[in-house]
């Protein structure tokens, strides 16, 4: 059945708009809700979905038309669906919420959307799963992805089974990685704030540091987080177990308990969940006290008089800031020509000056050649970009060169799931892999391998298990580096527009003149934001200074709505705060 897909009353005073994007051509197989224009009127940018699955016949418009609400987009050639009396005859009677009667694989054809261009899976589907009544899902992983989706579905009214190895949900983010590591930065702060209040004539005493005191709070931290999500495990009635699972076959499951014991559990819908860890040099033994990882470092043994910190990213410069305020010589070697490749270079210069003042060395272009862990140390070779080597001595050495996804111990190979080049699972835009009864989300998925980007892919696959219509497609993601100075970012960089020859107009704020950042003893501090110079939207906002990981969620919300620098001209902002520095930038535009 032939469908027209129209343009809709978009809100009050609105009757018409431009069309800035055209995601759909003639002959695309498109899916429930899938964006299929984008539309820009003088109050937002929106989105026209088609109204159904189907393939479209005829497409109306073009980039830069002018279209009045109620004008025919595109014509769709609507997907036959099932009626409700052939889903209820082969679907099993069950008591369920009304939203849970028919099962997501019936509704398939009718609610799944097209993959987001990202992430779209180029794996053979499989045949389709056995009927079921959708109800029992099982999540693999209890990280912030794996977690937040058994809440979720739970909410939603699915039998939820939870499989993990701690005793309580929290993945790496909260056992060894975000929150420990953001307890320790935490302290580097108190005490760098207290040495350079000399500056304004408070001076406090050099501050003595009891390690074990500071490793007991720190885990304190974790264990009041980690506590709650096993309470919240408890009030929602999900089936939590300690363990490892793997593919027997696309509906069955071998599950490893914490004591070695196995069995088998069927499934009619899964999620996996089961995040990355960090990536080693190759040669180093495994449970080396001297040669360490994120983890090892989190752990706080020590604080040893000298640290060389492999690898320039955003872990490498977090975890040598804490140790450097904690008294380490830290030394930092990177083998590309900056710090955090892929970051907006206005922000990483102005972090740089700060971090060459901190570390006792930042050495660039330069690679580890050699490691020798010995009774006093570890001895180190280096080679610069001209092929010289130098040999050093350093009590400890953090290996940070990246993380890998753990989705080699899944038995993927029983199923038809297919992975990339990288290692990671492809998804659709719902996250469902080539199996359509199996969801893959967090750092499994792709990059970036961040906790809230698990969060949101997170809710979309619930929604989806549980027969709801959602698709992943963010405009921004947010990326913040937690050093002195924060530094966050997020949607394009001017480097990236560069690259792909983007035309764009920036605006550069420094902080010296914004009243709060002096009156906290800093001026240090820059606000970037990047528009299209045509239509003056929001193409990307970047910020450096004290605060900055809280700042750059109103430039993603921004982004997410489509904003324009006027808006951020026209947004009253509270004075004096910090993020008067945004509606400053707006104003240079």
């Amino acid at each position: 059945m032939s469908v027209d897909v129209v343009v809709p009353q978009i809100s009050d005073g609105v009757t018409s708009g431009k069309v800035i994007s055209v995601a759909a051509s003639v002959g695309d197989q498109v899916e429930a809700d899938q964006t299929l224009i984008e539309l820009e009127t003088d109050k937002a940018v929106v989105s026209i979905p088609s109204p159904a699955a189907g393939k479209i016949s005829e497409i109306k418009v073009s980039e830069g038309d002018e279209v009045e609400v109620g004008a025919v987009i595109a014509v769709l050639e609507e997907t036959e669906k099932e009626t409700e009396e052939e889903t209820e005859e082969e679907t099993p009677a069950t008591e369920s919420k009304p939203q849970q009667e028919e099962s997501p694989q019936d509704q398939k054809a009718e609610e799944t959307k097209a993959a987001a261009p990202q992430k779209k899976s180029s794996a053979k589907k499989s045949p389709e799963p056995p009927a079921s009544t959708g109800k029992d899902l099982v999540v693999i992983g209890a990280g912030p992805g794996g977690y937040a989706a058994a809440f979720r579905a739970a909410e939603l009214g699915l039998s939820v089974t939870l499989i993990d190895p701690e005793e309580n949900p929290g993945g790496v983010c909260l056992h060894r990685g975000c929150i420990p590591s953001k307890a320790l930065l935490h302290v580097a702060k108190l005490i760098t704030e207290s040495q350079e209040s000399a500056a304004i004539g408070i001076t406090f005493a050099k501050p003595k540091i009891d390690v074990d005191r500071l490793r007991a709070w720190k885990n304190d931290v974790v264990e009041k987080l980690t506590g709650g999500l096993g309470a919240k495990v408890e009030k929602q009635k999900l089936n939590y177990i300690r363990g490892t699972a793997q593919f027997k076959d696309a509906h069955h499951l071998e599950v490893t308990d914490t004591d070695g014991k196995t069995s088998q559990l069927e499934f009619s819908q899964a999620i996996l969940a089961t995040g990355s860890r960090p990536i080693m040099l190759p040669g180093v033994e495994a449970g080396s006290q001297r040669i360490i990882d994120s983890t090892g470092a989190l752990n706080l043994a020590d604080v040893p008089k000298s640290l060389l910190v492999v690898g320039g990213g955003y872990i490498g410069l977090e975890l040598g800031t804490a140790y450097a305020a904690l008294g380490s010589k830290v030394t930092v070697v990177e083998m590309t020509d900056d710090l955090l490749p892929g970051c907006d270079r206005d922000l990483v210069s102005l972090l740089k000056r700060r971090l060459d003042k901190t570390f006792e060395d930042i050495l660039l272009k330069t690679k580890v050649v050699e490691l020798k862990e010995q009774k006093n140390g570890v001895a180190v070779t280096l080679e610069d970009k001209k092929g010289e080597s130098t040999n050093r001595r350093f009590d400890k050495v953090l290996i940070a060169i990246g993380r890998k996804p753990n989705t080699e111990q899944l038995g993927l190979d029983k199923t038809q799931i297919k992975k990339n080049d990288k290692g990671f699972i492809e998804v659709d835009g719902q996250q469902r892999t080539a199996e359509q009864h199996i969801f893959a989300i967090g750092d499994i998925a792709g990059e970036p391998m961040l906790a809230h980007k698990a969060y949101a892919e997170a809710d979309v696959a619930a929604e989806v298990a549980a027969g709801g219509k959602a698709v992943y497609e963010p405009r921004a993601i947010p990326a913040v580096v937690f050093t002195d100075p924060e530094i966050a970012w997020c949607g394009l960089t001017e480097t990236q527009a560069r690259e792909q020859k983007i035309k764009i107009k920036t605006a550069k704020l420094p902080w010296r003149g914004n009243g709060r950042c002096l009156t906290l003893g800093r001026d240090d501090g820059i606000t970037k934001l990047i528009v299209d110079p045509e239509n003056d939207r929001i193409l990307g906002v970047a910020v450096a200074g004290p605060g900055a990981g809280e700042l750059i969620a109103e430039g993603v919300l921004a982004m997410e709505m489509a904003a324009l620098s006027e808006d951020l001209r026209k947004t009253i902002h509270p004075h004096p705060t910090l993020s008067e520095t945004l509606y400053d930038a707006a104003k240079r535009l």
